[in-house]
């Protein structure tokens, strides 16, 4: 699946999120330290880089947030996950799901057919 051909939104204004390579996300830690977040579209890449530069301790809860809008988007069903629409075609889109804890490299894309699930 070439998911360069999908956009990234945000579930709560709908506003893009993506360019062909990354979605673009606010990070913010308990500490109230704010930074913007690039991360790969492909399913499986939990590489990224970060400004300001900065390294997570393991296991730590980050929020993320749309950049556009502010809303903080934790899953509503899922807490240490964070939510994403994932579009795929003329009004259909898919919830993708990805882990807020530094460290664990889990992603969920559901679908009408089931769940598909990423890790690394």
């Amino acid at each position: 699946m070439d998911l360069k051909n999908f956009s990234f939104s945000c579930p709560f204004c709908k506003h893009l999120l993506n360019d062909s390579e990354e979605i673009e996300l606010v990070t913010k830690r308990d500490s109230g330290t704010e930074g913007r977040i690039f991360m790969s579209v492909a399913f499986g890449n939990y590489t990224f880089r970060h400004i300001p530069e900065t390294n997570f301790t393991l296991r730590e809860i980050v929020d993320f947030l749309c950049p556009h809008c502010q809303t903080d988007l934790k899953a509503p069903n899922h807490k240490n996950f964070a939510q994403l629409n994932m579009d795929v075609g003329h009004n259909i889109s898919f919830d993708v799901i990805f882990s807020r804890e530094a460290g664990k490299r889990k992603t969920y894309v559901i679908t009408e057919d089931g769940i598909e699930t990423y890790q690394g």
